[in-house]
């Protein structure tokens, strides 16, 4: 075996050393995502407070998953109830964008002005929308619609 043979299998064994490695890290990685929610679910009935636990969990996924969030018919008189619950919970959900929607502009201004001064009155941090086109209530209902 001349050297220039010994460094090309010094070279395939490191390339296959380094192949497997990235195999092994990319299947623990998934073991790793599969194995969360069975955790979470044994954490949760093995905790003497399970309910916590699960709230604590999902709050986790509200915070990575809800930002915009669209009220179609804001004109209504439940708008501001509604509003009035998203921040008693604004701790626990993330809204970052509310969008009230209504094809009554009048209705509109009156329920979404007063739900403008409840948002600002409880230090509401995100932003506020008030819109009679549908195409734009429709970008953040995308991800929760009410």
């Amino acid at each position: 075996m001349t050297y220039l043979d010994t460094l090309r299998l010094v070279r395939n064994v490191l390339l296959r050393t380094f192949a497997v490695g990235v195999v092994f890290a990319l299947v623990m990685l998934v073991a790793t995502l599969a194995a969360w929610p069975v955790w979470t679910g044994l954490a949760t009935r093995w905790s003497t407070a399970p309910d916590t636990g699960l709230e604590n969990m999902q709050r986790a996924l509200l915070y990575v998953g809800l930002f915009a969030l669209a009220v179609i018919g804001a004109g209504s008189t439940y708008t501001p109830e509604l509003v009035s619950g998203l921040m008693l919970e604004q701790e626990r959900l993330a809204v970052r964008e509310l969008v009230l929607h209504d094809i009554d502009a009048e209705r509109l201004e009156v329920v979404g002005g007063l739900a403008e001064r409840m948002l600002e009155r409880q230090g509401y941090r995100g932003a506020l929308t008030l819109t009679g086109e549908l195409s734009r209530a429709d970008k953040a209902s995308k991800r929760l619609k009410l």
